[in-house]
């Protein structure tokens, strides 16, 4: 969120119970470090420290995924669900686990990082270091960039989806195996931590079309038979916004309940 001088808001430590901020990367366990962001080229940023006292607001960052979660539980279509998983789509993949209603942040705040689970061994090159992290499969700026490879004109999923539909074999063959790749993913988790959602967030495009329902089968594929169908996945057209309500979720959190600590 943009930043101003405390001389332009004089009231605003009065007036304010806290800031959050949601970004793209691991943060500590106490929602003040920005550990490592290789969106952001940040490594060890004291961030909640800079913007305190900044401003002279308590401040609390946290994983965009992770604040997403906290905000469906607070305020949205988790609220009454105690255990469940958010897995968030777009030009990175995010995820967060949700457990006995509370944000599961692990020792470390790690927890959840799907997007950096080897799913091709050997695969390309991921941002994080490795190779064939689902991030390189999955994620909108992988599939577009294999689009471009393939020659095809296409700038969201829904031009994949339209190119598809008309029997292009090559946008056929990438939303099949971005779509098996997400699929595979989410069957570990349905089998990792039993949830009672999984909530898919996305910004480009829509799940009615082939990917959904490749992820879909990928899905029920990969898990044990006895879990087939029995985790409800479901599937949220996001807007930008969703990352602000996010961050605006963990100051509510903390400011309402307290530290969301693992």
């Amino acid at each position: 969120m943009p930043t101003r001088s405390p001389r332009a808001h004089p009231q605003a430590s009065s007036k304010l119970a806290g800031i959050g901020v949601a970004l793209s990367g691991f943060v500590d366990e106490r929602q003040a470090t920005c550990v490592q962001s290789t969106l952001l080229g940040w490594q060890d940023v004291p961030l909640a420290e800079i913007i305190r006292h900044a401003s002279g607001v308590d401040t609390f960052i946290e994983n965009d995924a992770k604040a997403v979660a906290v905000s469906e539980k607070l305020f949205g279509i988790a609220r009454d669900t105690p255990n469940f998983s958010v897995v968030s789509l777009g030009d990175g993949i995010g995820c967060a686990h949700v457990i006995d209603g509370r944000l599961y942040r692990g020792n470390h705040g790690g927890a959840g990082e799907i997007a950096h689970a080897t799913i091709e061994p050997g695969g390309a090159p991921c941002r994080c270091g490795k190779r064939g992290c689902l991030d390189t499969i999955a994620s909108m700026k992988a599939i577009k960039e294999m689009a471009r490879a393939a020659g095809l004109k296409c700038t969201s999923l829904s031009d994949l989806e339209a190119e598809a539909s008309l029997g292009t074999a090559e946008a056929i063959s990438i939303i099949h195996k971005a779509g098996a790749a997400l699929g595979l993913a989410i069957s570990h988790l349905i089998q990792m931590n039993d949830p009672g959602m999984i909530l898919v967030t996305h910004v480009d495009g829509s799940f009615d079309g082939l990917f959904g329902t490749v992820v879909q089968q990928a899905i029920e594929a990969n898990v044990l038979p006895r879990y087939a169908g029995q985790t409800p996945i479901r599937t949220r057209r996001v807007d930008s916004d969703v990352w602000s309500r996010g961050a605006a979720s963990i100051a509510a959190h903390n400011f309402l309940i307290g530290p969301n600590i693992s």
